[in-house]
This record gives structure tokens, sequence and C-alpha cells, in this order.
């Protein structure tokens, strides 16, 4: 996570009610907002991508030509490896793409090459292109080579970091190798402080080094690396006060702890004010020795949205001294939004004017009109799901010219993209014939990866429902899509179940129909308050598969089989947070040990990635279930369960009340699940988690109703939590 985007200190703030910093007292202090510099004088991302590139070719191709392992088979591919890598990681133009990154390095390492620079350049290289298991040994060598090598240490720590990221991910059992690495890494970023890995001019370079793991792999070592620092008296002060800045907030959060504002105690909150003020004066004094750096500044947008109305100063007067020293700086208008927040004081109509300053910059060379997109995005995940922005009619002109803009100022596949969002934004805000023409338009031409700017959805999903809309029965499934939002539900399903029987004849359509009839006939069953039964479509209609095989067979059994990733299935109704979910769950052939966690996920949110999961985990092999509030949750409920060949469940769940049985037994009796939010649209989802290949996780006979009053347990048992 990187650390100007907030971490996990912004997600605490969320904890804190507004204006409840250490003190409360009002100022009298006024600033006026300053205009975001457009003009041509203004600084952006393009002086950054320079300095990281130079940086590049000083400490990667020349200090290959200097200090490295050479050998005349591979010296001259080793130097274009080097150069192409500097490209690449400053995101220069010409740059090759990642997977030509990929092919280089493989292509060198075949030829012997061994040399811990390129080891490390060949790892990073498989990690951008999703080949992590790959890249351990490689990375691994690279370490090794790096710790007997002549090269500075700046590169030394960016393999250590690498290959600790990879031992984090990999879970618990490798936890020894990461305390170890990362402890490495520790080291040889304050040795390349100095050891002339960094010269005159490279300040930011060294930050950006350090600034996506520090609230990760680096955040347990923060102390160390700060101290280290400040023991080196030839290095810049700022770069030091901005890392104790950094340090600082990080402990002031640790003092309040994460708990609403009315539970923190006194000593709680005089940690938190004491470290604030530290972190205050640390990139105070780091903002008056480089004004024409954004970090500092941008921290204390933080720091002020902590302090609240005590500060003395305000949020956009340290954005706008962000954006005067980088006019594209990312980090400051994420801060900056996240302040404006209403739970913060502020306004959803604010923070979406603010977006329309950003695109009146017109500045489509940079990032800075991105974001008018931005704000929505945040806005509607801040309002759980809820369109209104996007709905609003001037937003859609607003975004035409969004689009218009990046595509005039793009070529290639960057154009593309900008016109896929658009196409993807269209069908999103309800305008179908203009989304059906972008997307005839594009073709093949299609950008997968704008689909990721938006709920959860594939592109044929996409399609469907568009040409659905536009197609011979358009009107009339825009009446039977009218009645359902008027939850009207009954109706609505005649009216779809006509229209998928009927057929449009279009086969990119007819998929949306049948999905469609089949949700809204749940949702209306499940309103009707008796048991539904959830699985009776051989083609799985109105779920979504994916990962896996999944087969129905004619006794209503779905059975999902791992197949390059596991099997899963998500059920496209929403249940809202009161509901009553049961069946029978097998697998075969036995044990049932040798199978992976079965998960449930209950009560999802249905928008991006989803703000919201109740997770049910079964577990075979450790023979126990556990709740918790998402797949990473540390704060679960844990009990030891019978978990056999073939198992009757039952989950209940109610607001934040999950209880579940498992083969008639009570295991887990009001277990509390707290949540940052409550999305508008809530689905259910299960299947089998890790990879199993040999092992079929089978749902049978399973249903769902409505609860209308709080479900007492079954059989005696004290609180679980």
């Amino acid at each position: 996570m990187r650390v100007w985007a907030g971490g996990l200190g912004v997600l605490l703030l969320s904890f804190l009610t507004p204006g409840c910093g250490a003190s409360r007292v009002l100022t009298a202090f006024q600033y006026h907002a300053q205009p975001i510099p457009s003009g041509k004088e203004a600084r952006t991302q393009a002086e950054v991508r320079q300095a990281v590139w130079r940086y590049g070719q000083r400490t990667l191709s020349q200090a290959y030509q200097r200090l490295g392992k050479h050998d005349a088979r591979w010296d001259k591919a080793a130097v274009k490896y080097a150069e192409r890598s500097a490209l690449f990681f400053a995101q220069m133009p010409g740059a090759p793409d990642q997977r030509e990154l990929l092919a280089q390095g493989k292509a060198l390492i075949g030829l012997g090459c061994d040399d811990p620079l390129m080891l490390y350049l060949y790892g990073a290289a498989l990690q951008v292109n999703d080949k992590g298991a790959e890249s351990e040994p490689v990375l691994k060598r690279a370490v090794l080579g790096f710790e007997k090598a002549a090269y500075r240490r700046s590169r030394a720590f960016s393999a250590a970091l690498r290959l600790a990221r990879y031992y984090r991910q990999a879970g618990d059992e490798r936890n020894a190798d990461f305390e170890r690495t990362r402890d490495l890494a520790v080291k040889w970023v304050i040795e390349s402080a100095g050891d002339g890995s960094y010269e005159a001019g490279e300040q930011r370079v060294f930050l950006l080094g350090l600034s996506e793991d520090w609230d990760g792999v680096l955040g347990e070592r923060s102390k160390a690396i700060y101290d280290g620092l400040r023991a080196n008296s030839s290095l810049d002060p700022y770069i030091t006060k901005v890392i104790g800045g950094w340090y600082e907030i990080d402990r002031a959060w640790e003092a309040r702890g994460s708990d609403w504002a009315s539970n923190v105690t006194e000593e709680g909150w005089k940690g938190f004010a004491e470290h604030l003020a530290e972190a205050r004066r640390l990139l105070t004094e780091a903002w008056k020795l480089h004004p024409e750096f954004p970090e500092a500044p941008t921290r204390m947008i933080r720091v002020v949205m902590g302090e609240g109305r005590s500060s003395g100063d305000t949020q956009r007067l340290w954005f706008d001294r962000a954006v005067a020293a980088q006019m594209d700086y990312e980090p400051a208008y994420y801060n900056l939004l996240w302040g404006m927040r209403p739970r913060w004081g502020g306004s959803y109509d604010a923070m979406y004017e603010f977006g329309l300053d950003c695109l009146a910059t017109n500045r489509f060379d940079t990032r800075v009109p991105w974001q008018f997109f931005a704000v929505l995005d945040m806005v509607t995940e801040d309002l759980e799901g809820e369109k209104r922005y996007w709905l609003a009619p001037e937003t859609y002109d607003y975004l035409e010219a969004l689009f218009s803009g990046y595509e005039a100022a793009t070529d290639g596949e960057s154009r593309s993209y900008y016109r896929s969002v658009y196409a993807v934004a269209a069908w999103y805000c309800g305008h179908y014939p203009e989304a059906r023409r972008l997307l005839d338009e594009l073709g093949n031409g299609f950008a997968e990866s704008a689909l990721s700017c938006f709920p959860r959805k594939s592109l044929a999903e996409v399609k469907a429902e568009v040409w659905a809309f536009t197609g011979p029965l358009g009107a009339r499934a825009q009446e039977a899509e009218a009645l359902h939002q008027r939850q009207q539900l009954p109706e609505a399903a005649s009216r779809y179940e006509q229209l998928a029987r009927e057929g449009s004849g279009d086969p990119v359509a007819e998929p949306f129909l049948a999905t469609r009839a089949a949700v809204v006939r749940l949702e209306a069953g499940f309103a009707s308050g008796e048991w539904v039964p959830l699985l009776r479509d051989p083609s799985f209609a109105g779920w979504s598969k994916s990962g896996g095989k999944w087969t129905l067979g004619s006794d209503g059994a779905a059975r999902g089989i791992w197949q390059d990733h596991y099997p899963w299935l998500d059920c496209g109704a929403s249940f809202g947070r009161r509901f009553e979910l049961r069946g029978e769950l097998g697998f075969e052939p036995g044990p049932a040990k040798r199978a992976g966690e079965v998960c449930f996920a209950l009560a999802r949110a249905t928008y991006r990635e989803g703000t919201d999961e109740v997770m049910v985990f079964l577990s075979p092999a450790h023979q126990t279930v556990t709740v918790r509030h998402d797949e990473i949750d540390s704060e679960s409920s844990t009990q030891a369960a019978e978990i056999r060949e073939r198992n009757t469940f039952d989950i209940q769940v109610w607001d934040d009340v999950v209880n579940v049985h498992l083969n008639g037994k009570l295991l887990h009796h009001d277990v509390a699940i707290e949540r940052d939010t409550v999305p508008s649209v809530l689905t259910i989802a299960m299947g089998m988690w890790a990879e199993s290949p040999k092992v079929a996780v089978i749902f049978r006979n399973l249903e769902i109703r409505r609860l209308t009053s709080k479900p007492a347990a079954s059989e005696a048992g004290a609180k679980t939590r």
C-alpha cells in the first residue's frame, strides 16, 4: 500500500469523528483556496520520471559496466537489458512493455548471466508479470549475490524488499524467511543513504523507493530506519524529517488505537496529540527546506485532518503547497479528497465541485483531470454503491469532456484504454446507445483493464445488458427494469421471464434476459419470506462462475472442481442483511481433509472490490469453522468442528450478528461482525479456496429465506465473541 495514499493511518481515520482531535478549540484561521496550477510552468510527474530514469541509467547500465560480473557471452545483452529496464521503471516514452521485459530477462539469464543486478531486474520483471513463485529463486540468488558484490546498496535493498514482499504474501509458513529478508532490506536501506547510492537532487528518488513498502514490509521496522537515517549527518535533513513525519503519524495512531473516538482513553488522546505535534514540526521544517518538493505538505494534509479544528491551518493550505511543488502529485489529491468527505465535515457536493476544478485545468498530459473520475468513484463507494452523482444529468457531459480530452492527448494503447473506460462509463450511467456505439467501434481493441474502474462485471455481462436495452426488446426490458427498481418484484420477474422465453434473437443480449429473470425471481421469492431454492437451472442462471469448473446435476447438486483456479459461485440476487442460508456440503472423493477451505461469503458488497463482507470458512484439514469480516481480518471466531464427507449447515445473518450450525450442532452463537460500511446491494457467494485439484466440493439443497425477527439459538451456549 503506497504510503502517500494514506495507508492504514487513513483507514483508521474513519474511526474518528470530525473535529475530535486532541483539542476541539475553534480558531479564526481563514484561508482562501488557490487555483490548481495549470500553466506550462507548472511542474509535473514528467520531471520525476526524468529523475528516476537518470538514476536508473547511473545505477543499472552504468553500474553494471563499472562493477558487474562480465562475460563476453552476455555483456552486450546485459547492458541493453539494464537500459530497457531503466526506461520501463521510469515509465518513459519508448519503454518496453512488461512482457518484452520478461522475455529479454529470460533470454539474458539463459545465456548464463548470474550477475546479481541482472538477476534482480529479471526477478522484478517476473513479479510485474504476476509470476511471483518463479521470482523467488531468482531474487534469492540476486540478494545472495548483492551481499558480496561491489554494487551500491540502493539496488540491493530493492531486491531484498521484492523478495520480502513475496515471502509475506506466501503466508505464515514463510514468516522466518520474510523476517530475515526484511531485516536485511532495512540494513541496506540505512547503508544506501551513506554509500553514494544517491546523488544531490535525488532525495525524492530515495523516498519513492521506500514509500510503497512503508506501511507494509517495512512497517514494523520503521523506527530502526528512522533512527539509522538520523545518525547519518551527511544526509539531507529533508529526507530524515519527511521519514520522521511518516513515523510520528504512525505512532500517533498507534497511541490512539483504532476504536471509535468515544472509546479512546485519555492517555490515548495524549499520545495521539504529542505524536501529531512532532509530525507537524518535522514536516513543516522539511517543507521549509524544500518547498519545491510535495512529499512533506502532502503528509501535512493528514496531520491537519487528525488534529481537527485545533490545527490553526487547513488541509487545503497544505494541498495548495503540495501542488505548487508538483501540480499532478496524486497522493495530495487523494489525501485532500479523503478529508473532504462528510465524516470530516465536508460534503459530496464540495468533492464534486473540486473534481470539476481538476477537469477544468485541461491538463490531459497529466492525471489531474482524471480526479473528476476519482471523485465519482470515491463518492459512490462512500455512498455504499449508490450512483447518485453518476446519474446526475450534467455528469455525462463532463465525462464526455474528460474522455475526449484524454483521447486527444494520447495514442496507441493509452487511447484505447480511455475509450474503453468511456464505453463502460456510458453503460454505468445508463447511456446504452452511446455505450453500444463505443463498444462496436472498439471491437477486439477493448481494453479489459477498463472494467476494474467499475463494479465487478465482465465485458460479456456489460455487453449483454447494453444489447438487451438497445435491441428489439429494449423498450420492454427497460419497463421490466423500472418495475424492479420500484420493488414491484413479482411483476418485474414475470416480465423478465416472458422476455427470456420469447428471446431477442440476439445471442449477445439473451444471457442478460435469462440472468435477470432468474435474479428477479429469486428476489421476489425471498421477499415473500418463504424458503427459496437457490440452484435449479443447469445453466446456473442468476449466478456467475469464476474459476474452477462447475456442473449442476439433475438432483440439484452443484459440483465444483479446481481447474487453474479455485471454484467459486457468485449469486446476482440481493438478499440484504437478514437471512438464513441452509443446505448440504460434501466432498468427493474422500477423505474430506484433502480439500481446501470451503468459504461462504455473506452480505457481500458488489461495488468495485467490495467494502463489506461476512465470511464463514470451513477447514476440513484443521476441523474448524471460522467466522470473520473478510479473508484477511485478524479478528475472528474459530470453533472446532467435525467436518465429514457430507454435512448439513445452517447459517443465520441478522445485521451484524452471525449464527452457524453444522450437522445439527450450534458452533457460533451471536458472533458480532463489525463493518466499516454497509453497501446498498448485498449478495452471497460460495466455493472452495486453496488449490485442491483432486477434490470436488458439492452443494446440495441450497435454500435461503428472509428473516423477519432475530433468530434464537437452537441450543444454549455462550457468545463466542
